[in-house]
């Protein structure tokens, strides 16, 4: 995982949670953090919160990052923990993989730190991965990219929002990989692999993080529970007789491992191979909690080696 000077989930509860990425402390109210969760103490008192986000439970998934308002207008906000601080050129690393971080509407910083675990797990496969062809969809700040590419796989990253597909480039090149094989273009996921499958395109590599709810960039809808069979349908027909590698990651309430460990048996004619599902779970090092761990989502992921037949 990151190492502790990169990124620590310090603690979290009551709707809210405790970050620190790369000494930057960042406290967040998410709705992924139930409010029944007994909360820690706010922070060790040699911790500050450097960046405050609020939710505005009025327009939904988006906030406001402080000091855009007054800290003293916020109910349970102390302003004497508050420190004043806009960031540039705020960057950690995970191993081979340096990410720019920015604050942005939804309350997000450009990293989903619980990908790591399939970040790592990609880097440990012993087997080579050269010239494979691999796509990303939901492909965000590039980090599943990076890692693939940082392995020689060829690759096609899809984000429907061209700032994000250009905030992932910059990440890519922060990482060492401006001039590896990558495609980054802005597109809604559907549309983008249906036009793969009329021009014959096949891929070996398929990973996906789908949200629960989005837009493409010509206002196409995505609602997961209405679209993600169909999505999987059209990728088992990408990569039908050559599929290697497939990464499945999923935020949303109803769909845990166990229930997308079935939808990818039951659409996809998996060759022999390993196939797993795990909960992504970050450890809070705050030891005052009771319950540590903190689900950030499910996953599945598939591995066929070439020793196996």
């Amino acid at each position: 995982m990151f190492t502790p000077d990169q990124y620590q989930l310090l603690g979290f509860g009551q709707g809210k949670k405790w970050e620190n990425f790369g000494g930057v402390i960042v406290e967040r109210e998410t709705p992924s953090v139930s409010a029944s969760i007994p909360r820690s103490p706010l922070l060790p008192e040699n911790h500050r919160a450097n960046l405050i986000f609020r939710l505005n439970h009025q327009v939904s998934q988006k906030g406001t990052w402080f000091p855009e308002q007054s800290p003293k207008k916020v109910p349970g906000l102390d302003p004497d923990v508050f420190r004043n601080e806009v960031l540039h050129d705020w960057k950690i690393r995970h191993r081979n993989k340096t990410f720019l971080l920015k604050q942005t509407p939804s309350g997000q910083v450009g990293l989903f730190p619980e990908q790591a675990v399939n970040w790592e797990w990609i880097e440990s496969i012993p087997e080579s991965l050269e010239g494979l062809k691999g796509i990303n969809l939901f492909g965000y700040t590039g980090g599943t990219t990076i890692s693939l590419a940082s392995r020689g796989v060829e690759m096609v990253h899809i984000d429907a929002a061209d700032s994000v597909v250009k905030w992932a480039r910059q990440n890519a090149a922060l990482s060492g990989l401006e001039k590896a094989s990558i495609r980054w273009i802005a597109e809604d996921a559907l549309r983008f692999v249906g036009r793969e499958i009329k021009r014959g395109s096949k891929y070996d590599i398929l990973v996906l993080d789908p949200p629960t709810f989005g837009r493409g960039p010509k206002g196409e809808q995505w609602k997961i529970d209405e679209q993600l069979v169909l999505l999987l349908e059209m990728l088992a027909d990408l990569s039908r007789n050559r599929l290697k590698m497939l990464v499945l990651s999923c935020h949303t309430p109803g769909f845990e491992a166990p229930e997308l460990l079935q939808l990818v048996k039951s659409i996809f004619k998996l060759p022999k191979g390993a196939l797993e599902g795990i909960p992504m779970d970050l450890k809070a090092s705050d030891q005052r909690l009771h319950q540590r761990l903190l689900n950030a989502g499910h996953c599945v992921r598939f591995l066929r080696l070439e020793n196996e037949s």
